[in-house]
């Protein structure tokens, strides 16, 4: 939704000329907020970024998975998804030769990123053998052959994006950041812990994060960052 946003502001906006490169501010510290958000992968990310020169700048980040999102710590229910694991990327920025009026350092960059997550997660299944002997017993009377079981999901990511962004200073120091793109992700999920792993979700479509499988997928990235240049 954010990114039609993005490329509103980049048309529009009026071009002012670029501003001097300052030697002396070749660094940023920030931090992603939208990742706490993340229900599937939410994380505490902080991302480290070194000025090579007036166009170009390289960037990492390091995420830790939170255990919850925070719209699974405002609710704290057992349905509720709990995680571990990490995030990793690397990004290659170029500095574009305009700025926009009232916003700074407009960028295009290339990024490559990789997340490992393990997961608690609950999911409906379907009873496809009806001789499987449960831990609660008997399957369900043919009336009702559906059931809610709790699982691990084992999900592993690595990916190419394409973004846009820019920032918009606070002070002479501190800012704020937001960025939009378009990439490609490869997806291996698996399970474990499945009370039958030969049932079938209720739900098998795509939409679905915890079906396991490997799959290339299209990737929107879209974040929010505060940070500060020294």
């Amino acid at each position: 939704m954010l990114i039609p946003i993005f490329l509103s502001v980049a048309l529009n906006a009026q071009k002012l000329p670029q501003k001097e490169f300052d030697p002396l501010l070749k660094n940023k510290l920030h931090f992603a907020l939208f990742n706490l958000f993340d229900v599937i992968n939410p994380s505490t990310q902080i991302g480290y970024e070194r000025r090579l020169n007036d166009r170009y700048a390289m960037q990492v980040e390091v995420g830790i998975i939170n255990k919850r999102s925070v719209f699974g710590m405002l609710l704290h229910n057992e349905y509720w998804w709990t995680s571990n694991g990490y995030k990793l990327r690397a990004e290659c920025k170029r500095m574009l030769h305009e700025r926009l009026d009232n916003f700074k350092h407009p960028y295009i960059s290339a990024e490559i990123f990789y997340t490992k997550t393990n997961s608690k997660v609950w999911d409906m299944f379907m009873i496809a053998d009806t001789t499987f002997e449960y831990s609660w017993g008997a399957p369900p009377d043919s009336s009702y052959n559906g059931y809610e079981d709790f699982f691990t999901v084992h999900r592993y990511r690595i990916g190419f994006n394409l973004k846009y962004g820019f920032e918009m200073p606070l002070n002479d120091r501190w800012f704020v950041g937001m960025y939009g793109g378009i990439g490609i992700v490869y997806r291996n999920v698996t399970n474990t812990g499945r009370e039958n792993p030969n049932d079938p979700f209720y739900e098998s479509s795509w939409i679905n994060t915890n079906v396991p499988g490997r799959h290339w997928r299209l990737n929107v990235p879209v974040n929010i960052k505060v940070g500060v240049e020294f």
